[in-house]
Parts: C-alpha cells; structure tokens; sequence
C-alpha cells in the first residue's frame, strides 16, 4: 500500500472532533461513522475506501479507530466514556479551535466556501 495514498490521520481527528462538537459535544460511534460517509466522503482517498484483502472491513472505519485512539491518548477525548459512545474534552475543543484558526490562516478562504476543505463549524 502506498502511503500517499491514503488520508492523513490528522484529517480523521480534525473530523472527529469537528462532528462532536456540532453534536454539542458527544456521539455515539455509529454517528460519527455515519456523518463521515455522508458529510466528508469525497476527503477519503479509494484506498481508504477499499475492504482489506482478508475481509475485514473497510479501511477507513480502521483509520478512524486509530485516530480516536491517539485522540485519547492526547487528552482530547475522554477515557472514562461509556463503551461506543465518544466525548470530547476541554482539551479536544482547545485543539480544534486550533486547528480551525489554522486552517482559516493557512487555506484560501474560496477553497473553504467552495467546500473544497471539509466543512467546520
């Protein structure tokens, strides 16, 4: 597999945290699943949207389950949430405002109304 062809995990993080807080700040997985295939399925690269050969599942739920994990371990996402249901924390809604005001700076403010980005709140 190539590298280059599969979505940055900081682009599922960004995404998740972005999906909580428009959710006021908790979702079980299944939406945050569900609103990623909706809302941000054209950011997904077709690797990430192809099955493993062993029939495990799709590429990109698995990225997602990494990206959550290091947003857990970061301190963004509570560790103590109840099983499948994802909560951001002070620190998660900290580093999202980061990420936004970053993205604001550093990307053409056409690309963000053309919906070129993904969408933030």
């Amino acid at each position: 597999m190539d590298e280059n062809k599969i979505t940055p995990e900081l682009l599922y993080q960004f995404l998740i945290l972005n999906i909580l807080i428009k959710a006021g700040g908790s979702a079980e997985r299944c939406r945050v699943l569900d609103t990623i295939k909706r809302d941000y399925w054209q950011f997904l690269t077709d690797e990430d949207k192809s099955e493993y050969q062993s029939g495990h599942g799709e590429r990109w739920k698995n990225h997602i389950s990494f990206a959550r994990e290091h947003l857990k371990g970061n301190g963004y996402l509570r560790k103590d949430s109840p099983m499948g249901l994802w909560e951001i924390t002070d620190e998660g809604r900290k580093k999202h405002k980061e990420w936004l005001e970053f993205i604001k700076e550093n990307y053409d403010k056409e690309l963000l109304l053309n919906e070129k980005m993904p969408k933030v709140q």
